[in-house]
């Protein structure tokens, strides 16, 4: 295989061909995230919730201050799940 220079056009289309095959993949990984974000809520605050647990505090338990923090809260954990995958 030879080495032959490209134009910077041609490597700036194939840049931006994998951009959008990237951000595609990212889309779809990130509604299957946001899909299952109960589960992974709940798999993020169980090593908590048995400390919980074990300390004898049964009656504890995670809330949201604001009105629009758990969304908020799924989202980033949807986009950070999406973004590790």
């Amino acid at each position: 295989m030879e080495d032959i220079p490209k134009p910077l056009l041609e490597h700036l289309t194939e840049a931006r061909t994998r951009l959008i095959w990237c951000t595609l993949f990212f889309l779809i990984v990130f509604m299957g995230c946001y899909a299952l974000s109960d589960y992974l809520f709940l798999w993020i605050t169980s090593p908590l919730s048995d400390t919980f647990q074990n300390l004898g505090l049964t009656d504890r338990r995670l809330i949201f201050t604001g009105l629009t923090e758990a969304f908020t809260s799924y989202l980033k954990l949807s986009a950070l799940g999406a973004l590790f995958i």
